[in-house]
């Protein structure tokens, strides 16, 4: 199965575990002269009676200067 580019505006990813998923993502910076490809994680959690959706690097919150553009899942690995 292949992985495609999304771009966020059209869906969101999905939160597959409840504790946070990976995906590769496409970000983009004001201060950066190109995009970058990169793995974050998205996150959902109901706080409040309220669902809170964000990615995170690294263990913190992305910063409010990147802005994530497109995301894929991760290619299924190669089989012999």
């Amino acid at each position: 199965m292949e992985s495609r580019w999304i771009r966020i505006s059209d869906q969101e990813p999905k939160d597959l575990s409840g504790h946070g998923s990976y995906y590769l993502v496409t970000v983009r910076c004001d201060t950066w002269d190109r995009n970058i490809t990169m793995v974050m994680k998205w996150c959902e959690q109901i706080i409040d009676g309220e669902i809170r959706k964000r990615w995170e690097w690294e263990g913190k919150t992305k910063a409010e200067d990147l802005e994530v553009t497109y995301w894929s899942k991760f290619p299924l690995p190669a089989v012999d």
